[in-house]
């Protein structure tokens, strides 16, 4: 898969501060999170990722985002 500049911009730091904010990242996740296109959804993934009470709540969230979107993430779940 290749990120285009846009994403990569965004889906370093967004990793970045879930590790920072949970300690612990899983593989799945951050090829979740690498897998999405639409800067504006991973945008406001980063506002959720710094809400987030839990690496749970994240998921969650991200797992309605990425309803709302083809990505190659649903067939991961």
């Amino acid at each position: 898969m290749s990120l285009s500049n846009g994403t990569l911009f965004i889906c370093k730091p967004l990793v970045k501060i879930l590790q920072n904010h949970f300690e612990s990242v899983s593989a799945e996740l951050v090829a979740a999170i690498n897998s999405i296109e639409d800067i504006s959804g991973l945008e406001q993934l980063i506002d959720h990722s710094l809400e987030s009470n839990s690496l749970e709540e994240f998921e969650q969230l991200l797992a309605q985002h990425n309803s709302r979107l083809p990505t190659p993430y649903k067939s991961m779940e």
